[in-house]
């Protein structure tokens, strides 16, 4: 999926992935973003919105548990 701008802004394709491979995907493809980071799926995360960070949450193996997003 693609934002107003024509860049990637959601990433379903790396759902299952190991988490730190999904993050350089995603950085190789959006240079722009300032934070691409692996979380745990049940961290505590603020709940603002910005542009130029994608939260890749992972489980206990590592694997993406749900498409990361531009947010």
């Amino acid at each position: 999926m693609r934002n107003l701008e024509g860049k990637v802004a959601v990433w379903p394709d790396v759902v299952g992935e190991d988490g730190e491979a999904a993050c350089a995907e995603i950085r190789s493809q959006r240079p722009d973003l300032k934070i691409v980071a692996a979380i745990p799926e049940n961290a505590p995360v603020t709940r603002d919105m910005r542009f130029d960070r994608v939260r890749v949450f992972v489980d206990e193996e590592g694997k993406v548990v749900k498409p990361p997003r531009v947010g």
